[in-house]
């Protein structure tokens, strides 16, 4: 008999791909390599997912429902979900029979910050060296304070799930560039992984009397064209995911931990000058302004995932009437006896001793023999046990410190039991004081700028 074959018809209905607005589709996923991962920061309003499919007819896309989202009624190629919470969204593009085309998973990622200030404003002194040319070293005062920051990644699946963005690996590219103010340091080096605990501060010094060459020389920019009375040394990035405060990751734990945290510390120390500079009631301020964050690298690109935690450390200095100590005047040599129960830090005439004189020069050559009880160490003669220059430099050698002088400016008689200078300076030695506390603050504010 006669043979009637059937011809049956089928369209294979895909999703070729799909984009989102207000968050980067991830490359590096873990888990189910189908599924799509989309990753943006919380903010206002939604975050668009426009699909594309094969084919492309007003048929498939009338056939096209979305589970998880919700569909444009004017495109049923395109949905939104909410950006405004931290969560996960669990998307699924499927046909009106329930036929699913495509799983996304679409994270809005967002992080509290808390910060515990664990050391108190206080006073630090130590040995401080100055920004004269060439340097020099003596007792000095700053204030510091101690912190610590945390922050709480959310959702927390986003760090569990078994199918997630992979955010484990380094970072891909150096955040925003630039250099410290402090340090001088590039800030290339504030990030290693993809999660980032950063910092942006601000700068403002108020020095009416006191200029560059008497304080800490930390390498940056911090205390140049001082004195002035009010000056802003740095402001606030303009790029908000900048951490103009980060040059590197030693005070970071950026590995987030079982409950979605990361954290840092941060230990400031400000001003830091010389006790010999400036005169009774002179006023030294720096005020630091700081803002704690966290950021993410999402594919290449630096994002802001957090508030700011604002804090400040403000250290403010005014120069004691108390004698604390003698120093030696500009020839270095002491001519003070002490007196009662302060302390003969120095021999009278003699300086203070193992003190760089002269240095090699341009040909980097140590060209001078040393004289007297000078001794040659390394590239450089340095004073003997009397803390006196005898040698004269040869050559292209560099005369640090004059013959018959030693390093100006250095204690000579310190105060003993009582606290206070009992001794009255000969020569042009000179009684100096302490800078003492003057209203410093640190606290989890940016008031007072």
């Amino acid at each position: 008999g006669k043979t009637t074959e059937d011809k049956v018809k089928f369209t294979v209905i895909k999703v070729d791909s799909v984009s989102a607005d207000y968050a980067t589709q991830i490359t590096d996923v873990i888990g189910d390599q189908d599924i799509l991962h989309f990753v943006g920061p919380k903010g206002t309003g939604d975050i668009t997912l426009t699909a594309t499919v094969t084919p492309n007819t007003q048929a498939v896309k009338d056939n096209i429902s979305w589970e998880g989202a919700t569909e444009d009624p004017s495109d049923p190629l395109k949905a939104t979900v909410s950006r405004t919470a931290a969560t996960r969204h669990t998307v699924k593009i499927k046909l009106d029979n329930g036929q699913e085309l495509k799983e996304l998973r679409v994270w809005v990622v967002w992080a509290s910050g808390s910060g515990n200030n664990t050391t108190a404003v206080h006073i630090v002194r130590g040995q401080v060296t100055d920004q004269h040319s060439p340097p020099q070293t003596g007792p000095g005062t700053g204030v510091s304070a101690g912190w610590e920051f945390e922050f709480t990644i959310t959702p927390l699946t986003m760090l569990t799930d078994a199918n997630r963005p992979d955010f484990t690996d380094g970072k891909a590219g150096d955040p925003p560039a630039g250099t410290h103010i402090t340090t001088g340091n590039p800030l290339s080096g504030g990030a290693t992984l993809k999660w980032d605990v950063s910092r942006r501060m601000r700068v403002r010094a108020l020095s009416p009397n006191v200029g560059t060459v008497w304080f800490d020389d930390p390498g940056g920019a911090i205390f140049d064209n001082l004195p002035n009375a009010n000056l802003i040394q740095e402001s606030y990035p303009g790029d908000t995911v900048k951490g103009n405060d980060d040059t590197s990751t030693g005070d970071e734990d950026n590995t987030p931990d079982a409950n979605g945290k990361v954290s840092s510390e941060d230990s400031p120390t400000c001003p830091a000058l010389r006790d010999v500079a400036g005169g009774v009631g002179d006023t030294v301020e720096l005020r630091l302004q700081f803002g704690e964050f966290l950021r993410l690298e999402i594919e290449g690109t630096w994002t802001k995932v957090s508030d700011f935690y604002n804090w400040r450390m403000h250290g403010k200095l005014e120069k004691g009437a108390t004698d604390k100590y003698i120093t030696t005047g500009a020839d270095g040599v002491c001519n003070t006896t002490k007196a009662g129960d302060d302390v003969q830090d120095i021999p009278v005439n003699q300086g203070k001793p193992n003190t760089i004189i002269i240095t090699a020069g341009p040909n980097q050559t140590l060209d001078t023999t040393a004289a007297g009880d000078d001794q040659v160490s390394g590239n450089t003669i340095i004073s003997g046990a009397n803390g006196i220059a005898n040698t004269t430099a040869s050559e292209d050698d560099v005369q640090v410190i004059a013959v018959n002088n030693g390093e100006s400016y250095t204690v000579c008689v310190s105060a003993g039991a009582n606290g206070q200078i009992d001794t009255n300076p000969a020569g042009d030695d000179e009684a100096e004081r302490w800078w003492v506390d003057d209203g410093s603050v640190s606290d989890a504010t940016n008031n007072g700028w």
